[in-house]
């Protein structure tokens, strides 16, 4: 058409009376872009909450739905949300109601994943991270039910936070207002350690030479509340015991030559480890404990990333498709292949060495991160999409 007959047209159009012109309705839409799932290189699994790193070190954490309609929680969510604060994080742990992690900067902060929740430096319901106070640059960080600890460069041990069963290991305990501490204080003696493990309420320390101490559990049983050496010359190279949730007590080494063995923590006498006895041919690494109160499972990894899980499944956190427990490490998991795993209160979760994220087990709390909580088990793995705001 030219561009004479096209303004001919246009200007027969503008002479039609505006009543009589057809009213022309234009859809004009434009598909938004599609939400592509950040990385997942790290992921931890609390009595409650998930928490997970992306390939860009920021943190997301969910769960935390309150399980009866007359609670709120204005910190609960069933699905990944950014954690508040422009942190880039490069290790993160998950308490009973709040996290703590260490930046980029080589920062401690922490920061509240429930309303109600005291965070270890005294704050209650602020989700925000804050500098820990004092904070002696930790080379490493772990988080308990409700304490926090950590040994700086030299391997200095400090713990803060609850201490009502000895778990900080600054010599007292059995009080909740003066045996907590809202700053880092140094475990009693200044012992050396090359990994720290906490439980509900107690903590091990595993020495340079492969030594184990604990202490904390000094209500009936336990160390106490200074460090007590627990196991010798076992040759130990990690070290994992019972996680946030509480995880009875129960604690796994694995020593130089690969073997896996796990313990009692707190018991008459000296502990005896019970080999971990894998499936044939395949050996298991990064022991990770999960559980509450009197029941408790854990998982393990072979070395091309297939998970192991073994002890209670009631909730389906053995991710092997049913919620029979098992005795002996089970194929967790199938088809799957993880970088690392956790295990949480009633559930489990992993991130694979391309960046996926899966939990299994139970959601009452909205911590599989699925957008929404269920008292069902889930029982096979389900993937957890963590979106960019």
């Amino acid at each position: 058409m030219s561009s004479a007959a096209s303004l001919s047209r246009w200007s027969a159009w503008r002479s039609v009376p505006v009543s009589a012109a057809p009213i022309l309705l234009v859809a004009c839409s434009h598909p938004s872009a599609p939400r592509i799932p950040k990385l997942v290189v790290a992921i931890e699994a609390g009595p409650r909450h998930t928490c997970a790193l992306t390939d860009s070190a920021r943190a997301y954490c969910w769960g935390g739905i309150p399980t009866s309609s007359l609670q709120a929680d204005s910190l609960a969510t069933a699905e990944p949300t950014p954690v508040r604060g422009d942190f880039r994080w490069r290790s993160i742990g998950v308490g009973d109601g709040f996290a703590c992690g260490l930046t980029y900067e080589d920062e401690a902060r922490c920061w509240a994943l429930s309303a109600s929740t005291k965070v270890p430096d005294g704050r209650v319901g602020d989700p925000l991270p804050a500098r820990v106070p004092d904070d002696p640059r930790f080379r490493a960080l772990r988080v308990g039910g409700g304490h926090v600890c950590g040994f700086d460069a030299g391997g200095f041990a400090y713990c803060w936070g609850d201490n009502f069963r000895g778990q900080l290991g600054i010599g007292v305990f059995g009080g909740i207002l003066w045996g907590r501490r809202q700053t880092p204080t140094p475990v009693a003696g200044n012992p050396s350690f090359s990994a720290l493990s906490l439980g509900a309420e107690w903590t091990c320390g595993l020495a340079p030479n492969g030594d184990v101490y604990c202490w904390g559990g000094s209500d009936t049983s336990g160390p106490g509340a200074a460090p007590v050496l627990v196991l010798s010359g076992q040759g130990f190279a990690t070290l994992e015991t019972g996680g946030p949730s509480g995880g009875r007590d129960h604690t796994c080494g694995l020593n130089g030559a690969g073997a896996l063995s796990c313990w009692w923590t707190f018991m008459l006498g000296p502990p005896q480890p019970v080999p971990v006895v894998p499936p044939a041919g395949i050996a298991l690494n990064t022991p990770r404990i999960g559980g509450f109160g009197f029941q408790y499972h854990a998982c393990a990894l072979a070395p091309d990333g297939a998970a192991f899980c073994w002890g209670d499944n009631t909730e389906g956190q053995l991710g092997d498709g049913t919620t029979t427990a098992r005795a002996d490490p089970t194929a967790a998991a199938p088809g799957l292949h993880f970088q690392m795993i956790s295990a949480g209160g009633a559930h489990s979760c992993g991130a694979t060495p391309t960046g996926e994220a899966y939990c299994w087990g139970g959601n009452t709390f909205g911590e599989l991160g699925t957008g929404h909580a269920d008292a069902s088990p889930v029982t096979v793995p389900v993937r957890v999409n963590v979106f960019a705001p």
